[in-house]
């Protein structure tokens, strides 16, 4: 038999930290540490954050212990703890800015009422919808005035650009420090004239009865606001027609229909989408996505519900990433 190939098979003591216990079992494990026990014996020593002495199975008892065997010295604030302390945050705000104190003031969440103006704190994850939501929000107050709070500035001046289409304006403020700053809008966008249609598109969606349209640039048709086909610019390919609702569904009927003529697959893409986009029909996937665009689409058809004679519709303000999000 070869000498020195086996490895050392000797009694070491395995430590749980979150107990302190001490195991000695025979084990080939190697360590530096060592720990003397009360027998007066220098044994290898392992460190184990858990063993039978501390899991809940052994002891029937639950522990919260972190990967250092110690107790946790902080608590991750649940969702309804961060709303709180963002209503605190308002508050704050609110005192210095009215010289009202904070304890007078009751805060909902990221809005509060003082009695005569409506303020609200811009949401750090999606600032971008503070403006429209406090407009809605303001309606419970009788329309009161309201005033809009931003951390980041950016934010904080395209919201006062957007506010200033508004009538009455709100009050746009970003937050520095402990003041409520005044805010320099955004300068706006420029606009620039829609590109003309791709030659033969607009007959082509209308001989199916799809609606072309135009936004940010991009021709798409539409039946009752969800998008069926669009001109896609291709850099090898130049501006060329896709059909299919989304991307993939684009990109899937390029490979599956590529010899079938683009006004057969247009009316088929379209038909499916009239079946299922009409009230009735229930929660499929194409009677969902994109419902604010349908009730635009109805309303500009007939704006008489609304008690309008005539609707035009314009560009959104953003681009729409994909047709699942608004």
């Amino acid at each position: 038999m070869k000498q020195d190939i086996h490895p050392n098979y000797r009694p070491v003591v395995f430590q749980d930290l979150s107990e302190g216990t001490n195991f000695v079992i025979r084990s080939t494990v190697e360590t530096d540490d060592t720990i003397t026990l009360d027998d007066g014996v220098e044994y290898p020593l392992v460190k184990v954050e858990i063993s039978s002495a501390s899991h809940p199975f052994f002891t029937g008892t639950m522990k919260i212990v972190d990967t250092a065997g110690r107790v946790e010295r902080f608590v991750i604030p649940v969702p309804e703890c961060r709303l709180s302390l963002r209503g605190a945050k308002l508050r704050a705000l609110i005192s210095d800015a009215i010289g009202e104190p904070a304890s007078d003031l009751e805060s909902d969440g990221d809005q509060c009422f003082d009695g005569t103006r409506l303020w609200v704190l811009a949401d750090e994850d999606d600032p971008g919808s503070a403006l429209g939501g406090a407009v809605f929000r303001s309606i419970r107050f009788g329309e009161a005035p309201m005033t809009v709070c931003f951390d980041d500035g950016e934010e904080a001046a395209e919201a006062a650009r957007r506010a200033d289409a508004l009538l009455p304006a709100p009050d746009v403020r970003q937050v520095d420090g402990r003041r409520l700053v005044e805010v320099v809008p955004a300068e706006a966008p420029i606009v620039v004239d829609p590109p003309g249609a791709p030659v033969g598109f607009e007959d082509l969606c209308r001989s199916v009865g799809v609606e072309p349209v135009v936004e940010h640039g991009i021709w798409r048709g539409e039946v009752a606001g969800l998008e069926v086909v669009r001109v896609v610019d291709d850099p090898e390919l130049g501006n060329h027609v896709q059909v299919g609702v989304g991307r993939f569904d684009r990109e899937a009927g390029k490979l599956l229909h590529a010899d079938q003529p683009q006004s057969e697959s247009l009316a088929a893409a379209a038909d499916l989408v009239r079946a299922h986009r009409r009230p009735g029909t229930g929660a499929h996937p194409l009677s969902t996505l994109c419902r604010e665009r349908w009730l635009r689409r109805d309303l500009c058809t007939d704006p008489s519900p609304v008690g309008l004679v005539d609707l035009e519709p314009v560009d959104p303000a953003d681009q729409r990433a994909n047709l699942r999000d608004p």
